[in-house]
This record gives C-alpha cells, sequence and structure tokens, in this order.
C-alpha cells in the first residue's frame, strides 16, 4: 500500500509512476515554469487575481523561450506527464496562499491532444479542491475528436476548473470552440493588444463587444504601456497581464507578493508598485 502527503487540497502518492514514465521517455529536468501576474485593474490600481504558468526550457545556461522548442514538445508523448508533474508541485507550494484566497486562479495552457478523460481522471484523483485551476487551451493545433473534447471540457467545468481559449483570433476555429464548448473566458492575443492604443482596433473591438455579450471572462495578453492598459479599461477589459505589470516570475517570488499583497489587505493598505519591486527584489 502506498503512503501518501496529505494536503487540503491535494493528495499525491509518494510513489508515482508516471514521472518515473517521464523521466524514461525524455529529461525533464530541463524544463521549468515561470509565472507571470494576471491583474484586476481598476482607476485606483491593480492587484493579482491569478497566474499564468510559462514553460521556459533551460539549454546550456540559457533559458529559451517556447518558440524555440514547443512545437517538438508537443509533439513528444511525455508533455501531458511534465504538465501533471507541474500542476502537483504547483498545488503544493501555493497552497497556502489557495487556502486564503479562493478566487486566486492558477491557468496551465494545454494543447487538444490533452483534452483526454485519462487527464481529467489523474486531476479528480489528485486534488479535492479544483477551483483554484483554470486551463488554457492553445490553438496552435487544431482539436480533431470534438465529441471527446467537449465530454472532456464538461467533465473539467462540473470540477469547477475554468477553461479559456488561449490567443483567440490568431489560431485555429476560436468562434467554433465558443459555440461548441462550455468556455469560461477567453485570452486576447497581444497582436491585438499591441494596436488597441493607436486606433487600429476595429476587429478586436468586435471580439470584445461579442465576448461582453457571451458573458465571457476577457483577460488582455500582452500589455506593454499605460496607453494600452487605459485603452483596455475603456473597452471593460479589467482583467489584464503583460510587462507593464510584471514579467513572468519563478513561483517563489509570485509566492511572495501575493502574500505581500494578502498583508496589506488585511491591514487596508494600498500596495503600490515600488512596495511589490522591494518584495520581489528580497533574496
Amino acid at each position: 500500500m502506498k503512503s501518501a502527503i496529505q494536503h487540503n487540497l491535494i493528495e499525491i502518492s509518494e510513489t508515482n509512476s508516471s514521472l518515473e514514465y517521464t523521466s524514461r521517455k525524455m529529461d525533464c529536468s530541463e524544463y521549468i515554469f515561470h509565472f507571470q501576474p494576471i491583474v484586476q485593474v481598476s482607476a485606483e490600481g491593480y492587484k493579482m487575481i491569478g497566474a499564468e504558468a510559462l514553460i521556459r526550457k533551460v539549454s546550456n545556461g540559457t533559458v529559451l523561450l517556447p518558440d524555440a522548442f514547443i512545437e517538438e514538445l508537443e509533439a513528444s508523448d511525455a508533455l501531458a506527464e511534465l504538465m501533471k508533474d507541474h500542476i502537483l508541485k504547483t498545488a503544493v507550494q501555493l497552497n497556502c496562499i489557495l487556502l486564503e484566497n479562493d478566487t486566486f486562479k492558477v491557468s496551465f495552457n494545454v494543447p487538444p491532444s490533452m483534452l483526454t478523460h485519462s487527464f481529467v481522471d489523474f486531476i479528480e484523483n489528485k486534488f479535492s479542491n479544483c477551483k483554484w485551476l483554470c486551463l488554457e487551451i492553445t490553438e496552435r493545433t487544431k482539436v480533431t475528436d470534438f465529441t471527446t473534447a467537449k465530454g472532456v471540457i464538461d467533465r473539467l467545468r462540473k470540477l469547477g476548473i475554468d477553461i479559456y481559449l488561449d490567443d483567440v483570433g490568431s489560431g485555429f476555429g476560436d468562434n467554433y470552440y465558443l459555440q461548441e464548448f462550455d468556455i469560461t473566458g477567453v485570452k486576447i492575443d497581444k497582436s491585438f493588444t499591441s494596436r488597441i492604443a493607436h486606433g487600429d482596433s476595429k476587429v478586436i473591438d468586435c471580439y470584445i463587444k461579442m465576448y461582453h455579450e457571451l458573458g465571457l471572462n476577457i483577460v488582455a495578453e500582452g500589455v506593454e504601456t499605460k496607453e494600452q492598459t487605459n485603452a483596455l479599461l475603456k473597452r471593460g477589459v479589467h482583467r489584464q497581464q503583460g510587462y507593464y505589470f510584471y514579467k513572468p516570475l519563478p513561483l517563489k517570488k509570485l509566492l511572495m507578493w501575493k502574500q505581500f499583497e494578502l498583508i496589506a489587505f488585511k491591514n487596508k493598505q494600498v500596495v503600490n508598485q515600488s512596495q511589490l519591486d522591494k518584495v520581489i527584489k528580497l533574496p
């Protein structure tokens, strides 16, 4: 009988055959995740409401961005096990934050190939509370089995997991997915965000209007300037993500940020950027 480590959110077997499987297929130690804050913006400022896990590859001491390796990784049979491993590790390390703030969400990108019932079985078996988890369906490849994908998404939604379409407007079939699947929200691609403050926004304005009418959550990615965040606010897009707020951070730094925010909130204090910078720079 396997012993287990019991957490308030998850139960993880100490003997994990899936991770043994991964190590046989590829060297997963070269892959790491950084977390980019997702913030809720208002006229008064912003606060972190979640984060997106962004995969990186360390090669010869150099950190590579996904464009350099993601197609090869998604084509491998070890991607699903790698994602499971990091979802578990994230839940363990963020446990104290997730228990204290039940609206905080952590997003992981999943290709259509991961929309399988075995993946849902893994989630059900490992987590007693799934409401902290958000899955972003990437659109680099098409959904080929709509019946299975719909059934998987329905099961994930029943567990309380949010489902987003990533980089809408830049990939395959996002409007059809909105029609067929139980989607919680959308991520606006940075290529649209970069144009929105310069009057070149006819297409994204139509998208945003449609998303609002459908009752979807909207997150704008790639926000880099004050002009962009203000233009998004005028269009009712309050959830934003990008270097204007903060770059992707190691999980330890993300945890420090959120803990600082929670303490400030309890003391009814307003957090500003200079304070956050000091916190992030702590060892």
